[in-house]
């Protein structure tokens, strides 16, 4: 997938990773970032910290799957996804 901007803020107990993607890149793409993220951090950080992903594109044809929403709680080994689903 083609990343275009990472924007990583801390808040509190949460970790944001808020990932703009280019226009060619798809939703299962967008996903397979998530994980990739989570080997930045050691164990330790990874039983803490809460870690959300806000991924995005600029295109308006991607307003059906896009934003994506990731959520991984602390301790946990997997992420949570909400995507947008517009019905037409």
């Amino acid at each position: 997938p083609k990343v275009s901007d990472v924007k990583i803020n801390l808040h509190g107990k949460t970790v944001n990773f808020n990932i703009a993607f280019q226009d060619d890149t798809t939703i299962t793409e967008a996903q397979a970032v998530a994980p990739e993220c989570l080997k930045l951090f050691e164990e330790d950080y990874l039983n803490y910290y809460d870690i959300q992903f806000i991924m995005t594109k600029s295109s308006e044809e991607s307003i059906r799957e896009f934003p994506a929403f990731g959520y991984r709680k602390a301790q946990s080994t997997a992420i949570s996804w909400s995507v947008n689903t517009q019905k037409k």
